[in-house]
């Protein structure tokens, strides 16, 4: 007995944490060396003091309740609070409370006390820090609305400047053209019959390029709408296309933007580049996001182009920018049964997603085709 006595007062001498007992009216009973250091009181002087002492004012009522929270036999767990040194200054500690008994009947009070400075410090500038993330995410997001709306405005304003000038010039100089055909002979009548044709195909591409430039079908029908007008206004070739749209809401006004142009990189880049003769667009809900897939069955592609990033005059990594820009992903590879697939996820509402500690949480990604594919990426 006398030995495990011994062994129980060197544990508690070395122990790094203050560990005191106390009566059930305060008086301080015991004092290991680490309160010592904790607290500015030697034992000497401490002993048969009020534990009090080093109590705040402040937290003077939090000490009696747990004083009868012991008395009641029962204890107090990890109580983070603050104490006083004897120089006058608070430390924050964390406190176990345990009731002392004897034939089951409590006699004293046994606390050990940890001092928490170095990891409220820590929690300070982890605040802190999480504050300046915060404010990054929310300027960068600010940052992405002024670009898109400047974008918007800027292309809203080309695709006017064509309507009410270039065109209507065009129009008007097609109209002069036919009627002076009215007037020549045959021949010269043949020969302007081809200007005219030029200047009519002209017109129809220059009408085609303000819808591409500003589709008001995007804002007033939404994503889907928009991607399948620009099936329509492309469809020179005879490609195939087809879209599944399986969004659940539309995306705010920044993200269908960002969509709309990042798919319709994609579907230049497969009409122009991969020489494809069919197209499928998927559009998938993804909780808090969506994902876009684009699979073309033209030449695909290899590891060094994506690397070299040579397709459309954006690029891959512009489209890859603009995506993760905006708290999504981007990915491009060869698809399962040939040809190219393209998939790009974004949230529905622009806002700090990057930091679940902050707000949401990023869509999920996976690689190109994972999940569940459109119609040709099926094996």
């Amino acid at each position: 007995m006398e030995l495990e006595l011994e062994r129980l007062a060197a544990i508690v001498g070395s122990s790094d944490d203050a560990i005191i007992s106390a009566s059930l009216d305060g008086v301080v009973l015991s004092w290991n060396p680490a309160a010592e250091r904790l607290y500015g009181y030697a034992e000497a002087e401490i002993l048969g003091t009020p534990i009090s002492i080093t109590v705040p004012p402040d937290r003077e009522d939090e000490m009696q309740q747990n004083l009868e929270t012991i008395k009641l036999g029962r204890a107090v767990d990890h109580l983070e609070t603050e104490r006083i040194r004897k120089d006058g200054s608070r430390v924050p500690v964390s406190i176990t409370m345990s009731p002392l008994k004897e034939s089951g009947r409590v006699v004293g009070i046994s606390a050990i006390e940890t001092d928490i400075t170095q990891r409220k410090q820590v929690e300070r500038e982890l605040a802190r820090s999480f504050t300046l993330l915060r404010k990054a995410a929310e300027d960068r997001q600010e940052l992405l609305r002024r670009l898109v709306s400047a974008e918007v405005e800027e292309r809203a304003r080309i695709s006017g400047q064509l309507h009410d000038d270039t065109i209507q010039k065009m129009t008007a100089a097609g109209l002069r053209l036919e009627k002076l055909r009215a007037s020549v002979e045959p021949s010269q009548a043949s020969e302007l019959g081809q200007v005219l044709g030029v200047v009519s195909d002209a017109v129809t591409r220059l009408r085609r390029l303000m819808v591409e430039l500003h589709p008001r079908t995007l804002d007033q029908d939404g994503l889907a709408a928009a991607i399948r007008e620009h099936f329509a206004i492309a469809n020179e070739g005879g490609w195939m296309h087809s879209l599944q749209d399986d969004l659940s809401r539309e995306p705010d006004p920044v993200m269908r933007q960002l969509a709309y142009r990042i798919a319709l990189e994609a579907l230049t880049n497969a009409h122009k580049h991969a020489r494809a003769d069919q197209i499928e667009v998927a559009l998938r809900d993804e909780g808090t996001g969506f994902t876009v897939t684009i699979w073309d069955d033209g030449i695909g592609i290899s590891p060094e182009q994506i690397s070299e990033s040579p397709l459309g005059h954006i690029g891959l990594a512009s489209m890859r920018e603009r995506a993760e820009t905006a708290n999504g992903s981007f990915t491009i590879g060869p698809a399962p049964e040939g040809g190219t697939v393209v998939e790009f996820s974004l949230p529905y509402e622009a806002q700090a997603e990057r930091f679940p500690e902050l707000e949401g949480t990023t869509p999920p990604v996976t690689a190109p085709g994972s999940r569940r594919p459109p119609r040709g990426l099926r094996p």
